[in-house]
């Protein structure tokens, strides 16, 4: 089955995340132009397609599901345009930087949300554990019904740890 996006032909399936009005209001509004751009939750990938087609320097996409990832990659060779295809868990296997991050996971259940901050310590003024790392990444996720988990740099560390590493920023 063939949908169309800004003119771009995708393929899609019964079963796969389409294009939604957000979608629609991020192409034409955000600012990607000769940027670094991420598509988070890419679903058969018309964002990505879009802006590799239209101006974007670079363009990564990535999702959680094999079926959108391979409609991906099918969708961007259909459109002559070179994407980095990631299969990822949000930011899990996520390692460069972005001057732009498009994220359309409408269709994504509702029980889940997770807050990410990236923090910059190249003066060194986070926690003196910390002192040998230019970035640190605190990360919250939330599951109904299951309660919290929190990270640091990737590794899982108690609530308290998390609340001790900001009261030692003050």
């Amino acid at each position: 089955m063939i949908v169309n996006f800004h003119n771009i032909e995708l393929e899609t399936s019964e079963d796969a995340f389409r294009p939604t009005l957000i979608s629609e209001e991020c192409a034409l509004n955000a600012d990607f132009m000769n940027k670094k751009v991420l598509d988070m939750g890419c679903g058969i990938g018309p964002l990505a397609i879009y802006f590799a087609k239209n101006g974007a320097a670079e363009v990564d996409a990535c999702d959680i599901y094999d079926k959108h990832l391979e409609l991906t990659r099918l969708n961007a060779k259909r459109n002559d345009v070179s994407i980095n295809i990631i299969k990822t868990d949000l930011f899990q296997n996520v390692t460069s930087k972005y001057d732009l991050i498009c994220c359309d996971v409408s269709g994504v259940s509702k029980n889940i949300a997770e807050v990410v901050l990236s923090l910059n310590n190249e003066n060194k003024d986070g926690p003196h554990q910390y002192n040998e790392l230019d970035e640190i990444e605190i990360r919250r996720k939330i599951e109904k019904d299951k309660g919290s988990k929190f990270y640091i740099n990737n590794k899982e560390v108690r609530a308290k740890d998390a609340q001790m590493f900001f009261a030692d920023l003050s």
